[in-house]
């Protein structure tokens, strides 16, 4: 999850009215609620090593480091992901807090789907009263603040943290107005980094592209480097802003983009919205910035650049028939035809809904990068066409056989992925 959104919202509307306690009765969501006072939700289950390993780290954290003048400032809140009841009473008997009732899959999908849960454990810290996001990395919080003195980890928001002074190429200050009403580009880099010395220069001719256009738009280079010398050179390489060397607000600024690794190029529309965090595949596809500010599609095609993104989502995608030539990017077309309707129409209704799409639609269809994936998930040929829900970050994976591929069925698959009906493999390492 990145760059989170600070959207309200009641407690008691996101969990319900009651929760699970520890001495197998219920309470009143509403009584965790109250000024000062912040709920966090653990995603976790007993079956991931990671999570036993971290659930006990938490519990410590829990009953020591959240309590003032006899207080707790902090609830916590299971979101289980076991596979079964069993599982979870054995896991839950471990931990001293609260729980959403296990029964409540519908309740527990809304809930990951809200917050773009894909990986466990996850930790998210919101304010009891407004609901708001203050932490979506409580995990490291918990393990690099073990007492808790910087609690609640509140993230100031993108136009907040982006308010002060920047230099250009000549090293003179700029202030953040000279920003007004402009799409933002934050680009995390390094001297150091082969991979980013390639992507700036790929990026400076986009850059170059759109501001010939007329668009408004600026980047700002947030240093990765660890010498001011090396940073210097670096930027003196480019044609745009960038934080002064050592600046704090680099390091905010990555906690909200999540950045694991770079480079990394990050798109804030004029309003301070995230419109990706993640646009280096977008620039490297689209070098001439037509499509610029690169806001998501609903439905797209398996190639190189959106192959990293089933490394990291969870994925519907239709394998089409494999044909040769001119009959393969015409299977490719009709799929397209058939798929992105589907996609945009449950994008529109999600988004009516204040949710986002709970798994990209994707058509695997003549590109070289589509023969790699059908061998990684033991598709033969002759099985094709195939709908598939993906799920990489969860080890698992579901394929539709032997069925006609309709957009009835596209939804249907949808629908079932939503309400955890879906009969699940686990993919082989």
């Amino acid at each position: 999850m990145s760059g989170s959104a600070s959207a309200r919202f009641s407690i008691v509307e996101l969990l319900g009215d009651k929760l699970k306690s520890k001495d197998d009765g219920e309470i009143a969501t509403a009584s965790i609620c109250g000024e000062g006072k912040y709920v966090g939700l653990y995603f976790s289950a007993h079956w991931c090593p990671p999570c036993q390993a971290f659930t006990p780290t938490l519990a410590n954290f829990y009953n020591t480091s959240t309590v003032q003048k006899g207080e707790k400032l902090l609830e916590i809140v299971f979101i289980s992901s076991d596979k079964n009841e069993d599982q979870f009473d054995e896991y839950y008997n471990r931990m001293p807090w609260l729980a959403l009732p296990y029964n409540l899959r519908d309740k527990k999908n809304e809930v990951s789907r809200r917050f773009k849960v894909s990986a466990i454990p996850t930790l998210i810290i919101l304010d009891s009263v407004t609901g708001e996001v203050t932490c979506v990395d409580g995990v490291d919080e918990v393990k690099c603040d073990g007492e808790g003195k910087k609690f609640p980890w509140k993230s100031r928001p993108f136009p907040e943290i982006i308010t002060g002074n920047f230099i250009n190429q000549e090293m003179k200050t700029v202030t953040s107005e000279s920003l007004k009403d402009k799409v933002l580009g934050i680009y995390f880099s390094a001297h150091w980094c082969p991979p980013c010395r390639v992507f700036t220069k790929e990026l400076k001719s986009t850059y170059d592209k759109i501001k010939e256009s007329g668009q408004s738009f600026e980047i700002i280079f947030a240093s990765r480097d660890r010498a001011e010398d090396a940073f210097k050179n670096y930027f003196g390489e480019m044609p745009w802003l960038g934080f002064p060397f050592g600046d704090k607000r680099i390091g905010e600024l990555a906690k909200l983009f999540s950045v694991q690794g770079i480079p990394k190029l990050a798109i804030v529309d004029a309003q301070g919205k995230v419109i990706t965090a993640d646009a280096r595949g977008s620039v490297t596809k689209d070098p001439e910035g037509k499509e610029f500010p690169w806001y998501p599609k609903a439905c797209c095609e398996l190639d190189a650049v959106s192959a990293a993104m089933v490394n990291v989502e969870s994925c519907l995608i239709l394998f089409t028939e494999i044909e040769e030539d001119e009959e393969g990017e015409e299977c490719t077309r009709k799929a397209m035809e058939m798929m992105k309707p589907i996609a945009e129409e449950t994008k529109a209704a999600e988004e009516a809904k204040g949710q986002e799409l709970a798994c990209k639609f994707i058509v695997a269809g003549d590109d070289e990068t589509v023969e790699g994936l059908q061998q990684f998930l033991s598709i033969a040929d002759e099985s094709l066409p195939m709908l598939v829900l993906l799920d990489i970050p969860r080890e698992r994976v579901s394929c539709c056989e032997g069925k006609e591929i309709t957009p009835d069925l596209i939804r249907e698959y949808y629908s079932k992925f939503v309400k955890d009906e879906l009969q699940w493999t686990t993919l082989s390492p």
